[in-house]
């Protein structure tokens, strides 16, 4: 099954399922780590998916023992933070611990929110394509073909011909520029 299909396939099963979800625990094994696994992390391994990660800086005033619910890692830093809340909670106690969490680790770009079933999904397809296109950006400034180089050529030289010596000469430009 490709991303796509995992995706509408938690979102197909998920009303039957709100029913039964009363606490955190229950979201977290519905809904939050199948989702987790759609994005292609393994949530087995603590390397990749920290469970109850460890949200504190050292900060004089700042309230210690806080914990995000999920945190998917990058080089051993969080890019996305997730946190869990059952569907009848109040969402501005979670929205609020997202923001703090975001405030202590910059470094993290994506947050969800499971309170919003809704707004998961749309993490997804935005997680998928965002993704998507930051592999193909690093794949083609550490190897570019001749067609991604030419693209710049042609945003950059109107008019002009991508051919023999100006071919050569904007590899040169376009190395240079990544």
């Amino acid at each position: 099954m490709d991303f796509i299909d995992e995706v509408k396939a938690i979102a197909a099963k998920t009303p039957g399922l709100l029913q039964h979800i009363k606490n955190e625990a229950a979201v977290r094994t519905a809904l939050v780590e199948p989702f987790i696994r759609a994005l292609g992390y393994d949530t087995s391994n603590p390397a990749e998916v920290v469970p109850e990660f460890g949200a504190n800086v050292k900060i004089s005033g700042v309230k210690q023992d806080e914990h995000v619910d999920y945190a998917v890692m990058k080089d051993s830093k969080p890019i996305i933070f997730i946190e869990v809340k059952p569907q009848d909670q109040d969402p501005n106690k979670g929205y609020k611990q997202l923001y703090d969490y975001f405030a202590r680790f910059p470094e993290a770009r994506i947050a969800i929110a499971t309170f919003d079933i809704d707004g998961m999904v749309t993490s997804a397809n935005e997680l998928k394509f965002v993704g998507g296109i930051f592999n193909i950006l690093t794949q083609q400034v550490a190897s570019t073909d001749e067609e991604f180089a030419e693209y710049f050529f042609r945003q950059l030289c109107q008019g002009e011909r991508f051919v023999g010596g100006i071919k050569q000469q904007f590899a040169t430009y376009y190395t240079k520029g990544t």
